[in-house]
């Protein structure tokens, strides 16, 4: 099972209330820790193909307040490991999910795109090396007396 590791900066909320947002959505495992008076730091493990909803979920609730952060992170391994249930293995078969987040693919693409805009930098540039220094060798190339 692919999972996340969601690490959330928010305000001091108890660990049971922080559980009932999440009523219907599979969460694996809780940890917090006060960080002040007002603010707590939750790490929250779920299923990868949960995160949108839980990221939603969490953005709904909390994004009003200015320290309000969520960081997310695949996990390559866990333990002790967390088995499928047999719905969710009927799931996978049926059709396989990447359960990657909208904000994951938004830094994908992002990453892309400044790759292709330094390539758009590059490549114009020895494309016109190429064609000057072609240029050149047909000059050298063409007799002398064929002018």
């Amino acid at each position: 099972m692919t999972l996340r590791l969601l690490e959330v900066y928010h305000p001091s909320i108890k660990k049971k209330d922080l559980k009932k947002l999440f009523k219907d959505i599979t969460i694996i495992d809780v940890r917090q820790e006060q960080l002040s008076e007002k603010e707590m730091f939750s790490k929250i493990l779920i299923p990868a193909d949960k995160s949108e909803a839980v990221i939603g979920i969490l953005e709904k609730e909390f994004s009003k307040y200015e320290n309000f952060r969520v960081i997310i992170l695949s996990i390559e391994a866990a333990l002790p490991r967390v088995e499928d249930d047999e719905e969710e293995k009927k799931e996978k078969e049926d059709e396989e999910k990447s359960g990657i987040s909208l904000d994951e693919i938004c830094e994908d693409v992002s990453e892309v795109v400044i790759g292709n805009f330094d390539l758009s930098i590059i490549v114009p540039n020895i494309f016109y090396s190429t064609i000057s220094l072609m240029g050149s060798l047909r000059i050298q190339l063409v007799p002398q007396f064929a002018i």
